[in-house]
């Protein structure tokens, strides 16, 4: 039937007709391609638009043939989420073929390039890594796509790129694309191909690393000219060498992984696609930024012989597991790589080398303070110093921090990453003790820094810019801890206006401290010749350098100030004199030799954009209004105007403290009603880019206290969701206590963070905090996050081994309201539910529930939830003898939980326990006492009783298989200390039943009081039976009643 508005313009006719005749309304071509036309067409059925290939109006077989070769490409790696789906396909009534793709309206990556010019860095390494496992996939359907290049990459709604036109693909085992004349595009090409090699998934590496390149620089590395031949650009290809980027700033990880991507032999690129993004991950973590897995898709886990749910129509739904960003950290706050490496600065800074011999001259102290006022140059020789370290063979960290520091478990968890970048492998240590016990990280990180630096014998220079923005006892404490604690092999170099909070009188009397002081920061004047001669380009002279020297006492940002005097024609002897040393004269100057002389759309930019901590082009343009932001910023760096990038890609700028500082205090005089309305602004554009942290910020800023919780109550589901817990609960911090404690979606949303988090307190004052305001809610959604606190609730109580009839009416009241409850809810009570039915041996039933939850579990991001499922499910069909499908759980948890090293995270520690204990029962010692060890240490924090059960019960048994009683003995009374510390007396009865059968294997003593109680219920298998769990509890109130 056609549409109203199709029947009164008339009858269609043509391809419009074949298509209406298929469903597909108002074809209107868009694009041509090698086999075909693209049309964007109204398919009403779904109230979608999408986009159809058709053939060629005269197809001919050859045609026909590649033709049908792109449907059967793109129908078998459709799936993947960076390839272009196949929706349809079929003949038209003419017999023309048509597949049918959703209509991506935001054009190609060609054509955003020639419209807005090139990608980032870190963009066009982001890409390469989704496009590297589009590639990756094909290739294992036995897909070649063999036209990889920018107009092939189509830009989806939400902005990921997605790989298309499969129409010269290689399908395996079918036969090949015709190849008598030259198909794809030359400057893409793999030089092989020109020389008659068969292509292979080299050939694809080639194009996608020449396509990065042009994402990056704006065209290929080889462009081909209009008119050239082919043969004689091959050679030109094959002469080499690949353009050098580095000249562009491109960092040096960067240009060596792309150059292995482009290299002439294919033997010497790397040998698949998966290989190469990871090759870009790695580059991309080299520089500072963290890029998630090349996506893949995940194992299934098979079923095989377990009854199907109803709601899955029958069918087993196979284990896909969750993908996290890979680095195993999704519960880490919000940073910007910048904050990780030193500033960069639009021409070299003045060498401080004085006071760099005077730090080389002797032993490495502790502590190395750089301390002075605003505009002294501290970051600056932070940085030189850095470098020379360096250049001695020492790695070095680095960390900018700012006023989200006083979060001390922000610190700490910014402190990994900054030690991520010089020493990877001890970050992973680091953030698995983060991750496992968040609540003792302030101690425990440190500890295991200077442990892991002292043990390896690796020495670790750390440094810390802008210490002065601390004031949180909690953070101020932890880097004392550190330096109090640390030995010779941890340096720290603090750059800070004061000392306040660091054990300076300790350090100092323990000759552990080296101060560097205003007085030694102060240009002399061969530094400040160098400055405005060597650096600025100025004619002075000898007397006018000194003049200048002596009048502003060697302030470097005062010199700077003359310079830009000077530089416009100015006296320097008047100067001089109207410089000094004092934060009036440097305020005074800037208004009357600065700003004053500068054009005034110019001064209200610098006004507009000096309110946020940082800038780049589009928030400057929202500040401004002034389309032309991006110049602004590169006239105002190029014109020395106290504005410099911090990050190697250009993206961002930062304003000199003292420039901005004043800047601001300018502003607030002149209009503070201004400043409240681009604080404003600033939310606003932060809250739209997904920048959370600094939309709170400037909310709270413009005093608009109500908007910030509206904000962080409106995320928190979704931050929930994307398992950013730490996020979560900093935002919440940062709120007005009397007005985000009346919010009880916001406080059930932070007891969920703190339940991940396994803070028990916290749950409980989050909890408290929403059951007290639930009246404020209208009557539905209250129902809805009653529910919730009831199953948070009993969540909290299954962590203490507390099952009861009220557990699972709380998790069926939730499962019953699965069209309002978030999907990460539903996940949890379903996986609550199938824990219930695991402790009433009901295994199938738990195995039901476990896959109802699945099918909300891939909105879920973070391994925590999805990876409890799975210990659920396991432990249920190990109950039903489904000993290879409960190892297939088992190691599934453990794979989406490891951290990039391979090493394992807590919910992969937990999954070991169990996993131990499978591999113990099938004599395959050596790696279920890896496993369980692993899992025994994470002491109080191990987990529900049945995972401890195994961590102790299994470990004890393989150190008693391994003939070390005394290891054995040592893990049961571990354990059973535990269980007594923990009140949980299922554990003690079951580790106690190990003592007796350990004791009667190796012929010690039995306690026979013990054992009698034991055997006087049989010879069956008592770890679940609660008459043995008595035991456990009547062993509890002897020792309470007992004198001792």
């Amino acid at each position: 039937m056609s549409e109203p508005d199709e029947t009164q313009r008339g009858v269609a006719t043509g391809i419009v007709a074949e298509l209406e005749a298929e469903g597909f309304y108002g074809a209107e071509p868009v694009g041509r391609g090698g086999f075909g036309v693209v049309y964007r067409c109204r398919q009403p059925s779904l109230d979608r638009v999408v986009a159809i290939k058709v053939l060629n109006a005269d197809p001919d077989d050859v045609d026909l043939e590649n033709f049908e070769r792109e449907q059967r490409a793109m129908g078998r790696v459709s799936g993947h989420p960076n390839i272009v789906p196949v929706l349809h396909s079929g003949l038209t009534f003419t017999g023309r073929p048509f597949i049918v793709m959703p209509y991506l309206g935001r054009n190609t990556l060609s054509a955003w390039i020639r419209q807005h010019g090139p990608l980032a860095v870190g963009e066009a390494l982001t890409v390469g890594v989704r496009l590297s496992g589009a590639l990756e996939t094909a290739h294992r359907a036995g897909v070649l796509h063999r036209d990889v290049k920018p107009p092939n990459v189509l830009l989806s709604a939400y902005g990921e790129p997605q790989l298309c036109d499969f129409g010269i693909a290689r399908i395996a085992g079918g036969r090949e694309a015709t190849m008598s004349v030259f198909v794809g595009s030359p400057s893409y090409t793999a030089p092989e191909l020109f020389e008659g090699f068969t292509p292979t998934a080299a050939f694809d590496i080639y194009g996608l690393a020449a396509t990065i390149f042009t994402l990056i620089k704006g065209e290929p590395p080889f462009p081909f000219q209009k008119g050239e031949n082919p043969i004689a650009f091959a050679k030109r290809v094959l002469a080499g060498p690949v353009p050098d980027l580095r000249a562009m700033g491109v960092a040096e990880p960067v240009c060596t992984a792309l150059e292995q991507g482009l290299n002439v032999d294919p033997t010497r690129r790397p040998g698949t696609a998966a290989d190469f993004g990871e090759l870009l991950r790695a580059a991309g973590a080299r520089i500072g930024l963290n890029i998630a897995d090349v996506p893949l898709e995940l194992p299934e886990v098979e079923y095989d012989g377990v009854e199907s749910s109803p709601d899955t129509g029958g069918r087993s739904t196979g284990g896909i597991g969750l993908r996290t960003d890979g680095s195993g950290r999704s519960t880490y706050p919000p940073s910007s790589p910048a904050r990780f490496r030193p500033p960069t600065f639009s021409r070299p800074p003045v060498p401080r080398q004085r006071i760099l011999d005077r730090l080389s001259s002797g032993r490495r102290p502790k502590l190395v303070l750089i301390h002075g006022p605003a505009g002294y140059g501290k970051t600056v020789l932070a940085a030189q110093w850095g470098e020379a370290l360096l250049r001695e063979g020492l790695q070095a960290s680095w960390l900018t921090v700012d006023a989200d520091d006083n979060n001390a478990v922000w610190f700490v968890a910014h402190l990994i990453e900054a030690v991520r970048v010089a020493l990877p492998e001890l970050a992973d240590v680091l953030q698995q003790e983060f991750d496992e016990r968040p609540d003792s990280a302030l101690r425990q990180v440190p500890n295991m820094l200077i442990d892991w630096l002292h043990s390896n014998k690796q020495t670790l220079a750390l440094l810390i810019d802008e210490w002065h923005r601390i004031t949180s006892a909690d953070s101020l404490d932890t880097l004392a801890y550190l330096l109090e604690k640390g030995c010779h092999h941890l340096h720290l170099i603090v750059a800070s206006r004061t000392g306040t909070g660091l054990p300076l009188g300790t350090l100092g009397v323990q000759g552990e401290l080296v101060e560097i002081d205003a007085s030694l920061l102060r240009f002399d004047v061969g530094e400040a010749r160098t400055l405005l001669v060597d650096r600025c380009g100025l004619d002075l002279s000898g007397a006018a350098v000194a003049s200048l020297e002596e009048s502003t006492d060697g302030w470097p940002a005062a010199l700077q100030l003359a310079s830009l005097s000077l530089r416009d024609g100015g006296d320097a002897a008047v100067i001089a004199g109207r410089l000094s040393g004092s934060d009036k004269a440097i305020g005074d100057y800037l208004t009357s030799n600065v700003l004053d002389s500068l054009e005034p759309d110019l001064v209200e930019f610098l006004t507009a954009t000096c309110v946020t901590k940082q800038i780049c082009s589009g928030l400057a343009a929202a500040l401004t209004g002034n389309p032309r932001s991006r110049e602004m910023l590169e006239d105002i760096e190029q014109r020395d105007l106290f504005l410099r990038r911090t990050d190697p890609d250009g993206t961002w700028f930062r304003y000199s403290n003292l420039f901005a500082d004043y800047l601001r205090h300018r502003l607030k005089r002149d209009d503070e009603d201004r400043v409240i309305e681009l604080h404003r602004t600033a939310a606003t554009w932060f809250m739209k880019h997904r920048m959370y942290n600094e939309a709170v910020d400037h909310w709270m800023l413009a005093g608009d206290d109500e908007d910030a919780v509206d904000a962080v109550e409106q995320v928190s589901s979704d931050l929930l969701e994307q398992c950013e817990l730490m996020m979560l609960t900093g935002l919440a911090a940062k709120l007005r206590p009397h007005l985000a404690d009346e919010r009880p979606r916001l406080q059930a949303n932070v007891a969920w963070a703190n339940v991940l988090l396994r803070r028990a307190v916290a749950v409980a004052d989050a909890l408290q905090l929403a059951e007290d305001n639930l009246d404020l809610l209208d009557d539905d959604e209250s129902d809805d996050v009653r529910c919730e606190l009831d199953l948070l609730r009993v969540i909290m109580a299954g962590h203490a081994d507390h099952i009861d009839e009220f557990t699972e009416r709380a998790a069926q009241a939730c499962v019953a309201r699965t069209e309002t409850l978030a999907p990460f809810v539903l996940c949890r009570a379903a996986y609550t539910v199938s824990y219930i039915a695991f402790r009433k041996f009901d295994f199938d039933g738990a195995l039901r529930w476990h896959r109802w939850g699945n099918k909300y579990r891939r909105a879920v991001a973070g391994a925590m939830t999805v990876g409890y499922g799975y210990l659920i499910a396991a432990v249920a069909a190990n109950e039903q003898l489904d000993v290879a499908g409960a190892e297939a759980h088992l190691r599934h948890a453990i794979r989406i939980a490891l951290l990039p090293s391979g090493r394992p995270t807590y919910i992969a520690k937990l999954a070991g326990a169990l996993l131990g204990e499978l591999l113990y029962e099938r004599g395959e010692l050596d790696e279920a006492e890896v496993v369980l060890d692993e899992a025994a240490t994470l002491g109080d924090e191990g987990g529900i009783v049945d995972v401890m059960l195994a961590t102790y019960r299994a470990g004890a048994y393989v150190k008693n298989a391994r003939g070390d009683v005394a290891a054995a003995e040592q893990r049961l009374a571990q354990g059973i200390a535990r269980a007594r510390n923990l009140a949980l007396p299922r554990l003690e009865a079951g580790l106690k039943l190990v003592q007796v059968r350990i004791a009667a294997l190796s012929g010690q003593e039995i306690d026979k009081a013990l054992a009698r109680r034991i055997m006087a219920h049989g010879l069956q298998d008592l770890d679940e039976i609660g008459d043995l769990t008595e035991i456990g509890r009547a062993s509890c109130r002897e020792r309470v009643s007992s004198p001792v």
